[in-house]
């Protein structure tokens, strides 16, 4: 664990101002070279205070682009969206009860996207969270996180059981533009169900880049749709193996078994695009503790333009729930012991070789 951080309910929490790294990276023709990064803060966000119960979990976050004193947080436990006053530390609007189990939240041209899990899409105002369209997904599943783009938006929807596609882009108007990327049903081996995902980034640009939750490489698509695989795991990656089909059927000991399993290997939780870096944030469970599921996470961190990786291992204190530009917006801390805490933080990258 990185000096300076410490677990609080399983969240790893930052009590430093900065997070670093010293470790390899790549250039090319494979030459190796160590860079130095670090996760520098720049603004601590408190959400609401450890003894207010308006917000009962934080699942997404999104930044008002308008207003950086305004942020919508997904309330997934009171099955709500909610806008927080930062300076007020205080809710100042909620969705009502025809937003019934929203999974994400993102704003898109002063509007706010949220979707839910049945396979729809609301358009609600930004001041008082009233909807003001529903979009019909052409999608199964639910969309687990959502990328506007200048056309639309970007769902992502991976069903394991219809592999076909697993990345659906909409206009505004719903009309589907495109479904792509899918993946072969042998990819998902059993019990990698709920570990599997197939997350997204989407750059100014319009280039899409894609990471597996459970196996290198990543994709890269461009604006035209050509598709490029690039990136290496980190050197403490532990890949998945792939469990016997009913290993871990029944109950007691082979549910041990299963837990055991989930904390063997390391999952892609995320992938961000930041200015003119793109982040892969890795999770690890923690092997020792088995009462309850103890997450760390940690960046890779790639330069945009050619695609190669520049630092690796770089300690985060915390899930990323956001992106705002250049800055990475982490969860930090939570209650009980702490009030919600989201912490803004730029990535620096210094290399040696570079």
């Amino acid at each position: 664990m990185n000096p300076g951080c410490r677990r609080i309910f399983g969240v790893l929490v930052a009590t430093c101002a900065a997070c670093t790294s010293e470790a390899p990276g790549t250039v090319d023709g494979g030459e190796e070279v160590v860079s130095r990064a670090e996760l520098v803060a720049v603004r601590v966000m408190t959400i609401v205070g450890a003894e207010d119960l308006s917000v009962t979990d934080i699942s997404a976050v999104s930044l008002d682009p308008e207003d950086s004193t305004r942020l919508a947080v997904l309330d997934r436990s009171r099955r709500r969206v909610v806008i927080v006053d930062l300076d007020e530390q205080s809710v100042v609007a909620s969705t009502g009860p025809t937003v019934q189990r929203p999974t994400e939240v993102e704003f898109r041209e002063g509007q706010l996207l949220v979707s839910e899990v049945e396979p729809v899409v609301h358009v609600v105002d930004r001041g008082d969270l009233g909807i003001l369209d529903t979009i019909e997904l052409q999608q199964s599943i639910f969309a687990k996180r959502l990328h506007p783009t200048r056309r639309g938006f970007i769902a992502e929807g991976t069903d394991t059981h219809n592999p076909s596609a697993s990345l659906f882009e909409h206009t505004m108007d719903g009309e589907l533009l495109r479904s792509w990327h899918g993946f072969s049903t042998s990819d998902v081996a059993p019990f990698w169900g709920a570990f599997f995902w197939e997350h997204a980034a989407v750059s100014e640009a319009g280039d899409v880049f894609v990471a597996s939750a459970m196996r290198y490489p990543l994709v890269h698509y461009d604006p035209d749709g050509a598709r490029r695989t690039f990136g290496t795991p980190p050197p403490s990656y532990r890949p998945p193996r792939r469990p016997e089909r009913f290993e871990f059927s029944g109950v007691g000991e082979a549910r041990v078994r299963y837990e055991e399993f989930a904390r063997s290997f390391t999952t892609i939780s995320s992938v961000w695009v930041a200015d003119d870096q793109l982040v892969v944030e890795h999770k690890d469970l923690d092997p020792e503790e088995m009462s309850f599921r103890s997450p760390s996470f940690s960046l890779d961190i790639y330069d945009l333009s050619g695609l190669e990786k520049v630092a690796t291992s770089l300690p985060s204190p915390g899930p990323i729930v956001d992106s705002d530009g250049g800055r990475l917006l982490i969860l930090t801390a939570q209650p009980p012991t702490d009030d919600w805490t989201v912490t803004e933080y730029r990535v620096s990258v210094e290399g040696s070789g570079r």
